[in-house]
This record gives C-alpha cells, sequence and structure tokens, in this order.
C-alpha cells in the first residue's frame, strides 16, 4: 500500500477534501500547512526509526529490522491523533531523541 496517497487525505478529513477558502492566497496558505504537517510526520518518523536502530547493539539483529523497512513506508501516519492536543516544550534534561547517538551510527 502506498501511504503517499492517503496521506493527503487525511488533512483533508472535514471538508470533504474541498478547499473553502475564497482566495487564491488562502488556498496555498492551508497548502503550505498541510505540506508543513505531513513533512513534520514524515521526520518524526525518520528519527523515530533512527532512534530505535541507534539502540540495538546486535548488528544481525540491526540488519533484519533493516530489512523490515524496505517493504514498508516512512510516509505512515496511523500512529498520529490529528485530534489530539500537542505539546511541543521539549525537556531539555531528556530529548526525545539521543541525536549524537543517531549521528554516530555507522549501517553497512
Amino acid at each position: 500500500m502506498n501511504h503517499l496517497i492517503f496521506l493527503p487525505k487525511l488533512f483533508f478529513f472535514g471538508n470533504n477534501q474541498e478547499f473553502r477558502y475564497e482566495t487564491k492566497e488562502e488556498q496555498e496558505i492551508v497548502v503550505a500547512c498541510r505540506h508543513l504537517i505531513q513533512n513534520t510526520i514524515i521526520l518524526w518518523n525518520y528519527l523515530f526509526i533512527s532512534n530505535k536502530l541507534s539502540e540495538i547493539e546486535d548488528e544481525d539483529e540491526i540488519q533484519k529490522s533493516l530489512e523490515l523497512m524496505k517493504n514498508s513506508s516512512i510516509m505512515i501516519w496511523q500512529h498520529v491523533n490529528m485530534h489530539g492536543k500537542y505539546d511541543f516544550i521539549i525537556n531539555l534534561d531528556k530529548p526525545p531523541f539521543d541525536m549524537d547517538k543517531i549521528n554516530s551510527m555507522i549501517i553497512k
């Protein structure tokens, strides 16, 4: 299943996939916001998966995980609650991702 096709539909659940804005400028703002949300979900997925991979110590297990990922899509969004309330305050004492560990990862 190609999630790239279904991801944009997610952001139109309230308007039956129609723009309800009068001016071209308003429509462009909506499209830009939709793209920002889509890219944010994709970035989160990449960071989450990279973080999980960086925690695996066994090389064989890393390779098995990578093989599984080859048959999936980074475009998934089922784990995102589109009707939720979001808190974007980052706790600097415990950031959500270990970027040093992710950046030092070497995938063979």
